[in-house]
């Protein structure tokens, strides 16, 4: 049975409604959220019926191809906490990352990337023209991934299996801890980190069509303050916390919702969650001020 069979069979569409939808451009909705430093970010959202397709690659084909332990996102039981949780004790920690690492992923890179698992191709039995359909399917006009698009996360994982795993090797053998989360490229270690792996980091990258983002490559050590994916790593007992600004934010948030009937419930509900996924103790210090003042139980 080939690929469209299965689809059909699966997802009850017709073949060549499949086809075409492959073949236009006018699939994806654009909208546009704030940066932090000002900027818009691009969010180009397939349409249901071509998520639907997507979703059914993802767990049909994408999933047959590894992914490394070096990555933290888009996986069951990762987050921004377990990420950080590596490089909490880490005295010097660099982080840089990928310039458009979502857009870096094109047609061609994929291309190259089926030739390297050809293995797994082979098992599947699919032709050429099947892997060309596959990308013209999760791939913006068939062109790259975007942002907002239901595939990217998982095939962006599954196209850094090999440089995650050789950088994964670099660092192990210079006694240092590396993570990945999405294009966020953490290193942390005991001693000091030079700029030289910033060269190798560099080297690798292009290796695969990447940049490295200058502009957000720093090193940071215990002598200032340390953060991962947004975490706060506290530099006396290397506890994660929210960050005393957005923990004192929230404070204020609380009061102005309970007292004044300012604010929105669950914003702050969604605040809290993560504050108590982050430190269960601030949560429960912040709950112990406040929840005498929610008799309606809105938001504790």
């Amino acid at each position: 049975m080939n690929l469209l069979e299965q689809m059909n069979r699966d997802l009850g569409i017709d073949k060549q409604y499949i086809r075409n939808c492959a073949k236009r451009n006018n699939l994806y909705a654009r909208y546009y959220i704030k940066k932090k430093n000002g900027g818009r970010r691009e969010i180009l959202q397939p349409s249901k019926e071509l998520k639907v397709l997507q979703y059914w690659l993802i767990n049909n084909f994408f999933n047959q191809f590894p992914i490394s332990p070096y990555s933290s996102a888009y996986q069951k039981g990762c987050s921004i906490r377990k990420n950080a949780d590596c490089h909490k004790y880490g005295k010097y920690i660099l982080h840089t990352d990928i310039v458009h690492f979502f857009e870096s992923i094109t047609s061609k890179s994929m291309n190259s990337f089926f030739l390297r698992n050809k293995d797994i191709l082979g098992d599947m039995h699919l032709t050429f023209d099947e892997t060309r359909l596959i990308l013209n399917l999760v791939l913006y006009k068939g062109a790259y991934l975007v942002v907002g698009s239901v595939a990217s996360p998982m095939i962006s994982n599954c196209f850094m299996y090999e440089f995650d795993m050789k950088l994964g090797e670099i660092i192990t053998k210079r006694n240092m801890k590396y993570t990945r989360y999405a294009d966020d490229i953490v290193i942390s270690s005991d001693n000091y980190i030079d700029n030289s792996i910033l060269d190798e980091i560099d080297i690798l990258l292009n290796e695969y069509g990447f940049k490295r983002n200058i502009d957000k490559t720093y090193f940071m050590c215990k002598r200032k303050k340390r953060e991962v994916t947004g975490l706060v790593i506290d530099n006396n007992d290397n506890s994660l916390s929210i960050g005393h600004k957005k923990y004192n934010q929230l404070k204020r948030d609380i009061y102005n919702y309970l007292i004044k009937k300012q604010g929105n419930c669950n914003q702050i509900k969604g605040k809290l969650a993560h504050l108590k996924n982050v430190n269960i103790d601030k949560y429960i210090a912040i709950k112990k001020i406040y929840s005498k003042y929610d008799k309606s139980h809105e938001i504790f």
